[in-house]
């Protein structure tokens, strides 16, 4: 398994593209990618139950997001609804919301550390102590693996 180029945050090999990271789904599709989709549609305010079953509930909440985002309306989870669910990619000097939805997400798997929004030392520390702990690349950077990492996490908590 060899490197290839990556971009801050997206840490690939020839195995591990964003499209196996974010497989393709629609209605029929179960498991825990759907949960995934489902608690990132609830997070942003579209009515969805989680249960990691894709069904006509969360395919309705995928075609509202997808249209509030301007996407192609069709109900699919592809690469680019997928990119629009996936908080953006954080890194130390980050401030927030979403840095404070990374600390509650990390407070609530156990690392210590304040949910205040702003990315310092501390949030950085908790980033890599997950991703290592995770097997992920170390870099301290949340970009969509560590995201996905952490909101599969997220999903398992909540069962």
């Amino acid at each position: 398994m060899t490197a290839t180029p990556t971009t801050p945050g997206l840490q690939t090999t020839s195995e591990t593209t964003f499209e196996k990271a974010f497989p393709l789904l629609r209605r029929g599709n179960i498991g825990p990618d759907v949960q995934v989709v489902q608690e990132r549609l609830n997070h942003l305010g579209f009515d969805t139950i989680v249960d990691g079953i894709f069904e006509a509930v969360t395919e309705e909440s995928v075609k509202q997001f997808q249209r509030q985002r301007r996407l192609t309306i069709d109900g699919i989870v592809g690469p680019l609804t997928w990119k629009a669910l996936i908080p953006p990619t954080l890194q130390r000097g980050s401030a927030g919301p979403d840095v404070e939805y990374l600390q509650m997400m990390l407070r609530a798997i156990g690392y210590t550390l304040s949910a205040d929004g702003i990315f310092g030392a501390r949030t950085q520390w908790g980033v890599e102590k997950f991703q290592t702990d995770r097997g992920l690349t170390v870099d301290g950077i949340v970009g969509p693996l560590t995201w996905k990492s952490l909101l599969s996490n997220s999903a398992a908590l909540d069962k």
